[in-house]
């Protein structure tokens, strides 16, 4: 250790000597002399503080002496850095300190172990750690050996440090170009260090596996937990939606508000699965990404005005121009006013005039895919003259979980009903949809009825169909009587009961929705059926 040099002794500390009596025991220093360190993670509450000041003052010193070291030609704090500030405030002219003799790491390390008041900032922890690490050019592994810690619990603090690099990265970025764009400074208020050490644990790790821009408006946010949706457990990329987002570079929509933020972010990823099932247009992402910056309906890009080139659509206006109408219309949205399908409509005939394209020329996304579904449709929806582009697509969409057959017949029906019908052309999507479904519902009941009329005439088919149903049910379990199974408990007492009366438990149990007018008819067949003795011809539902 060098010897004290002449500022020291211009401070008047020249009675103190470099030899092992005094580094190794308590000495009355001046207060004056002695400095805090930078790194010091250790915080106090207002009120922690007003204690430990009152105890100053009680007993006219710090309840126990400062650690510190000598350094430059003053004393730096190793520990004890709130019983100085308190002995500084309460002007005690000198304070009880023990010298060590000690380097940068072991003064951080002694830090750290010292401190057993008030709560540790885990940024400021976070720095301590990574400047011993960097002091020694250790492995974070060989840092937690070195100060007896969990190499989890080192990396959880270290996380602190790598996010405060990139909020501030970040933060400077907005405010350069914030002040390049507008000619104004942005306020720095919150600091990055404010934001990022009132973050938890788990918050700093979805910040920093959260990509670039998305993990910064997510902080602005408010920090919401419907991220947690998009996150995959145990995956190399915890967010890959969200990586995909910004790499398409669609996550210019999502809105650092706090309330805005889970739904701008929801429709942005909506206009990534829109692109992502459009790659045969051609730079379709220059397109989608002005709708996703204005938060635009999705349905929007269905009057993309395109022009078919084989295997590539190409759109019929500039980007630039595209950027212009959904600008307007953004605005207009963000103003008050309400969205309208054919505002789109008018805006792009208008624009394509404007570049002396025919409008009629043009087609639309929805309308090339509709084409391609219908060209794989059965003859009778694919010729169907009575029907429309959309109408025959809108068949070939509807999908239930009945056997394809029987879909496929009431298809059939559903399309001669609209031909027959006076206003059949032109009713639209929904109109189909529904007629389907009746066509659809009315052929599973009726071959629940044809079943429901053959249970009727075998009643030991119609237990077997019970017993069957009863069985299905995994929640069934115990039993009335002991030592015997349920579904053989069911078996014995169905034996007692009447075929009619089986047919309506059987029909119950068969058909979905319960059609009472169904249920009566096979009751009524199944009492005419035992009365007679013979089965009659089937009865109109």
């Amino acid at each position: 250790m060098k010897p004290f040099t002449a500022r020291w002794q211009e401070r008047d500390i020249s009675h103190l000597f470099f030899t092992e009596v005094f580094m190794n025991s308590v000495q009355m220093i001046r207060t004056v002399l002695i400095i805090p360190n930078d790194y010091n993670p250790n915080q106090m509450t207002a009120n922690e503080f007003a204690e430990l000041k009152t105890e100053v003052t009680r007993l006219g010193k710090p309840p126990k002496p400062l650690i510190v070291r000598p350094y430059q030609d003053q004393f730096q704090i190793v520990d004890g850095e709130h019983g100085w500030r308190a002995a500084k405030e309460l002007d005690l002219p000198e304070v009880p300190c023990e010298v060590l003799d000690i380097d940068d790491f072991e003064a951080r390390r002694q830090t750290y172990k010292r401190n057993s008041h008030g709560q540790n900032d885990p940024l400021k922890l976070g720095q301590m750690f990574d400047q011993m690490r960097k002091a020694k050019k250790l492995s974070v592994r060989k840092l937690a050996k070195e100060i007896d810690l969990p190499e989890a619990t080192v990396r959880n603090y270290l996380a602190y440090v790598r996010a405060l690099s990139l909020r501030t990265e970040h933060t400077e970025h907005i405010r350069a170009l914030t002040t390049q764009s507008f000619g104004m400074t942005i306020s720095n208020d919150p600091t990055p260090e404010t934001e990022i050490t009132a973050l938890s644990i788990r918050q700093v790790t979805t910040y920093l596996d959260l990509p670039n821009l998305i993990r910064d408006a997510w902080l602005e946010a408010g920090m919401p937990t419907s991220i947690d949706n998009y996150r995959v457990p145990d995956n190399k990329t915890p967010y890959p939606r969200l990586h995909e987002l910004v790499m398409a570079d669609l996550d210019c929509g999502v809105s650092c508000k706090p309330t805005e933020f889970t739904k701008t972010l929801k429709h942005s990823l909506t206009c990534l699965d829109w692109l992502k099932s459009h790659t045969t247009i051609e730079n379709a992402a220059d397109y989608v990404r002005s709708v996703a910056r204005w938060q635009l309906p999705l349905e929007m890009l269905r009057e993309l005005p395109l022009v078919d080139r084989g295997n590539t659509r190409t759109v019929l206006l500039p980007a630039g121009k595209w950027e212009i109408i959904c600008f307007d219309l953004g605005s207009g949205v963000m103003a008050g006013q309400s969205y309208s399908q054919a505002s789109v409509k008018w805006h792009i005939e208008q624009a394509l005039r404007e570049a002396h394209i025919d409008p009629t020329v043009a087609r639309r996304p929805h309308e090339i895919e509709q084409e391609q579904l219908v060209s794989n449709a059965p003859d009778f929806i694919r010729n169907a003259q009575h029907l429309s582009l959309e109408e025959k697509a809108a068949f070939m969409e509807y999908t239930s979980t009945l056997p394809e057959e029987i879909q496929l017949a009431a298809k059939r029906k559903a399309c001669d009903l609209l031909h027959d019908a006076p206003d059949a052309h032109g009713r639209g999507r929904a109109a189909v949809y529904e007629l389907v479904r009746v066509c659809v519902r009315e052929s599973r009941l009726s071959t629940c009825k044809q079943q429901m009329i053959s249970h009727a005439s075998t009643p030991d088919l119609a237990r077997q169909i019970i017993v069957q149903q009863f069985a299905a049910h995994e929640t069934l379990s115990g039993s009335p009587d002991p030592g015997t199974s349920v579904l053989e408990v069911i078996s014995s007492r169905l034996s007692e009961v009447d075929g009619p009366e089986l047919a309506v438990i059987a029909s119950l149990l068969m058909l979905p929705d319960k059609s009472l007018e169904h249920i009566a008819d096979v009751w009524v067949r199944s009492v005419e059926q035992v009365s007679t003795g013979c089965v009659l011809a089937d009865r109109p539902a």
